[in-house]
């Protein structure tokens, strides 16, 4: 159950286990420049989280 001690460390391996080529060709058509498209990865998303 994630709480305020532990809910970046779950979100890390959800990131981990996520098929990136999948989550790229989901949200491409969204982006309105192709160049966006770098910032959708595990190590741009895990930034976000990290402490």
């Amino acid at each position: 159950m994630p709480h305020p001690g532990n809910w970046r460390r779950i979100v890390q391996q959800a990131l981990a286990r996520a098929d990136w080529d999948r989550a790229l060709a989901d949200v491409a058509p969204f982006l309105e420049r192709p160049q966006d498209r770098r910032v959708i990865s595990q190590e741009s998303f895990a930034k976000l989280v990290a402490p």
